[in-house]
């Protein structure tokens, strides 16, 4: 018979990659409640949110609202999350894309495994480094929507100097079409009216890359 444990068990066996996200949230949960255990109550949790990102939207008096998380579960839930979300942001600070490889190697995780297209804008200051990575996901495998004045106000708005916009082809199809020309050449003029520039333009598959500022044929992601 196959010995089950629990998910500290786990990661003290098999580390902390192996762990499932309900296995995640059970051991910040730490007990269930009188008619559920911790790891029922976690599967439950992430299934009436829809997916795991949800969990950052709610609030420490949200998340008080499901059956068996009381003040100190939400507490030390809301905490958690806060903390890798700082993590993240000083991570992101201190990033500089100077050159292709840069580029490459910061968006290329992004697109893998896409089976709908999105696009990633990342707002640069005068040294290159990130300010802000914006993604925007669309539920079409051949196109997705933006709006240039957002993108313009954003940019404003955080002081960046330089863009980067990528997207991705699920297609498989590396080359630029004409509407991706047409559309990041209208950006483009839009952000040199108020003196931003657009850095690069990127174009993404599972197994190659493409970048529209250099002008280089499809290379191959490594």
């Amino acid at each position: 018979m196959k010995l089950e444990y629990g998910p500290r068990e786990k990661l003290e066996k098999n580390g902390i990659h192996a762990l499932e996200d309900k296995e995640l949230l059970a051991i910040l949960i730490k007990t269930g409640s009188k008619n559920e255990k911790v790891l029922e109550l976690s599967e439950r949790i992430l299934r009436e949110i829809s997916s795991l990102k949800s969990l950052t939207d709610y609030s420490y008096e949200e998340l008080m609202t499901f059956t068996g998380i009381g003040k100190a579960k939400a507490m030390t839930i809301v905490s958690a999350l806060e903390l890798g979300t700082r993590i993240r942001k000083q991570y992101i600070e201190c990033r500089s894309l100077k050159t292709i490889n840069d580029e490459i190697n910061y968006l290329k995780d992004d697109f893998i495994n896409e089976n709908t297209e999105k696009i990633i804008i990342i707002y640069l200051n005068a040294s290159l480094k990130i300010i802000s990575k914006q993604t925007i996901n669309s539920t079409s495998i051949n196109s997705v929507y933006f709006d240039i004045k957002d993108i313009l106000k954003r940019a404003i708005k955080l002081n960046a100097v330089y863009i980067i916009i990528s997207h991705n082809h699920p297609s498989g199809d590396i080359n630029p079409s004409l509407e991706d020309i047409k559309t990041v050449k209208r950006l483009e003029n839009k952000l040199n009216e108020f003196q931003i520039s657009l850095y690069d333009s990127l174009i993404f598959t599972d197994e190659y890359y493409y970048s529209m500022k250099y002008s280089l044929e499809p290379h191959k992601l490594k």
